[in-house]
């Protein structure tokens, strides 16, 4: 066990692995592991991750895992490059934007169609999306 102390900026914030949430702007004495100190993000946020155990995550995977979170509107634009090379300072690059909407009962995510240089990207791909706070859905997706 471990003791960290961190400052969250203002805004509220959302522990992933407790579901607590937390006022910002202020210190918190966070308890725990050192392996399972991970970032809170802020309600509507998205962070993208590595499927295989010590990926690095610089891949351009067919099969795509996001986690969101639900609680406020919010956006998100996927960038990808080929992860090698230093071309994507002459724009060779590929961005997917991603929007949600929250309505305080409801939550529409949509992803639109990528821009750039789509070759870098897989032509078909799955999308697993994990939403923390929200409920599960009462229709299917289109």
């Amino acid at each position: 066990m471990s003791r960290r102390v961190v400052w969250l900026p203002e805004g509220d914030w959302y522990n992933a692995l407790t579901g607590e949430d937390y006022a910002g702007d202020r210190w918190y004495a966070l308890y725990g592991l050192l392996k399972t100190f991970r970032c809170s993000p802020k309600p509507a946020g998205f962070c993208r991750s590595a499927r295989r155990p010590g990926g690095g995550g610089i891949d351009n995977p067919a099969d795509l895992h996001l986690h969101a979170y639900a609680g406020a509107d919010g956006a998100f634009t996927l960038y990808e490059d080929d992860g090698d090379s230093r071309e994507y300072q002459q724009g060779r690059h590929c961005e997917t934007p991603i929007t949600q909407t929250w309505t305080g009962q409801s939550l529409t995510l949509t992803v639109d169609p990528a821009v750039g240089e789509t070759t870098l990207i897989p032509t078909e791909r799955s999308l697993h999306l994990c939403m923390a706070r929200a409920r599960r859905p009462k229709r299917q997706c289109m």
